[in-house]
């Protein structure tokens, strides 16, 4: 992806940037605080050559400013929009519209590879430039990224007709955090059983909140939520 990009872009997914003293051009005038606005372009390039359905990915460095000198980032960011593909998350569903569960599975899925444990979704509760609902990712007090569905007045303006679900991580911090080597572990004794709980709540608690009160209680037999 281009390592320069708009102040227009740049302003769309963050508060502050590094401007060029002597840009060549006013599309290129911006070091990229984030990688999120090239996979905007992408998404639209693809939309242009009727292709709807996308999900793409991007690593690259991001920069922003630090009080003594330029801080430089490895970032993974992820863009999703149009049909699913033929898995689902869920049950019994093959197609249908992307939405921001299969943003969070894929997520999710790859964190487990990392062996990483223990983080949260604390959603926001107020829009951002670029999200109309969006989410933080942290461990602990440690901030690893953000997660959100586009607005759908900036989907527009880049002609992109479905709902859009971007991801953005500090890269370096998720490897650094990982333990992706593991050790063998014995197999169960015993099949896994699976149930599908459904429970009632107030509208005030989050799927966080459920997940949460789950793993405080510590199951024994509990493999995965």
């Amino acid at each position: 992806g281009q390592t320069l990009i708009s102040e227009a872009s740049a302003q769309l997914a963050a508060d502050d940037y590094i401007p060029l003293l002597y840009p060549l051009s006013q599309d290129m005038n911006v070091v990229r605080p984030s990688l999120l606005p090239g996979l905007l372009d992408i998404l639209k390039h693809n939309l242009n050559h009727k292709n709807a359905n996308v999900a793409l990915f991007e690593i690259g460095r991001t920069f922003s400013p630090g009080e003594a000198s330029t801080n430089e980032q490895r970032s993974l960011a992820i863009a999703l929009t149009g049909d699913r593909g033929s898995e689902s998350w869920k049950s019994g569903e093959e197609t249908g519209k992307c939405d921001i569960f299969d943003l969070k599975g894929a997520l999710e899925a790859f964190f487990e590879r990392l062996g990483l444990r223990g983080f949260n979704f604390n959603r926001r509760d107020e829009e951002t430039n670029l999200f109309v609902e969006s989410a933080t990712l942290q461990l602990g007090k440690q901030s690893l990224g953000q997660i959100g569905q586009l607005k759908p007045l900036l989907a527009r303006d880049y002609d992109l007709r479905d709902p859009v679900f971007l991801a953005e991580l500090n890269l370096d911090k998720l490897l650094s955090l990982g333990r992706a080597a593991k050790s063998f572990k014995q197999l169960a004794k015993h099949p896994t059983i699976r149930r599908d709980i459904a429970m009632l709540v107030d509208d005030s608690t989050t799927h966080d909140d459920v997940t949460r009160t789950i793993k405080k209680t510590k199951p024994d037999h509990l493999e995965s939520v």
